[in-house]
């Protein structure tokens, strides 16, 4: 007896393929979605990528900031790479970048493995919660301590020095100086967001593989070179690229304390940017000066990716021992 197929309308049997969605139905089906993004997208576009694609337009231009309809083509480059004070500003910044590099940059992964490494689960969150506190504080407030700190007249480190019977120094006011006093704000470099996330990577790795290593005799030492720093090369990669992006866009602190001087000893390519922008009013060579700052951080992101893959290919070819 032949049987009918009852299948209701609209509905696919076994041996039937549904289709699969096309674009603009999956964007109908998330209308509501895209409607409440759509503002914010907007607020992005009108806010992030339009003054970029602006200050791009403006490099090629002679702009005072009111008229901008004297095209120079490349003059801004030109006179920008014959420009001592950028060379100068470029040799400043990269000083700072190669500092941030050592201590600042291992003094996080070295607090997370203390804390990882106590045995007491309350000593843990304790020293969280007390390394946590300091980021109440606002950056302006801990700027204002350090200019204290290093007040010529009655600053503490200078109070300090005479206590031993040395001299007063001129800190922030010497061009001897003012670079690597620069460099010394934020001691002891315990950035507290970096510690977290190195101590949530320490955290997932697998309980497995840590009494793995302890059955094979592995010591402290050896477990975090074997084990626990190659399984956060994802957040040691993360900030090594934070670190190449901030450390060159940061300007506000030296502008604070010194804006640049004395005698430009400080200068870096943000402060002078700001400048030629608000104080020359040559917003087109300021321009040039953002533009040629950008291709550099991406130059130096694509190189710094490229070496951390490297060696994160090499670490996974010849495996944890």
């Amino acid at each position: 007896m032949a049987v009918r197929n009852i299948a209701r309308p609209g509905t696919t049997t076994a041996g039937t393929a549904r289709r699969p969605p096309t674009l603009w139905e999956r964007l109908w089906r998330l209308r509501i979605v895209y409607v409440f993004l759509f503002p914010a997208f907007v607020f992005l576009v009108l806010f992030e990528y339009y003054p970029a694609f602006l200050a791009l337009k403006q490099a090629f231009y002679d702009w005072d900031g009111f008229r901008i309809e004297n095209f120079i083509g490349l003059a801004n480059f030109e006179e920008l790479f014959r420009d001592p004070i950028f060379r100068l500003s470029l040799g400043h910044i990269t000083q700072v970048f190669l500092f941030q590099l050592t201590i600042p940059f291992l003094m996080p992964i070295v607090i997370a493995e203390v804390i990882f490494n106590l045995i007491s689960d309350r000593m843990q969150k304790f020293w969280r919660v007390f390394l946590l506190i300091p980021v109440i504080v606002p950056n302006l407030v801990i700027l204002l301590l350090w200019q204290y700190l290093y007040n010529p007249v009655d600053g503490f480190l200078n109070t300090v020095l005479q206590s031993f019977g040395q001299s007063p120094q001129l800190f922030l006011s010497s061009p001897q100086t003012s670079l690597v006093s620069y460099m010394f704000i934020g001691f002891p470099w315990a950035s507290v967001t970096s510690m977290l996330i190195y101590l949530a990577g320490l955290q997932n790795i697998p309980q497995d593989v840590l009494d793995a290593s302890q059955l094979d005799g592995a010591g402290t030492w050896t477990r975090i070179f074997r084990i626990d720093l190659p399984l956060i090369t994802g957040q040691i990669k993360l900030f090594a690229i934070l670190t190449v992006i901030e450390t060159f866009q940061r300007y506000v602190f030296i502008y604070i304390l010194t804006e640049g001087g004395p005698a430009n000893s400080t200068i870096v390519p943000g402060v002078y940017l700001f400048q030629k922008a608000f104080q020359g009013n040559r917003l087109g060579y300021a321009s040039a000066v953002g533009l040629v700052m950008f291709f550099f951080i991406l130059t130096l992101t694509l190189i710094n990716m490229f070496l951390l893959r490297s060696s994160d290919t090499e670490s996974k070819a010849g495996g944890i021992t």
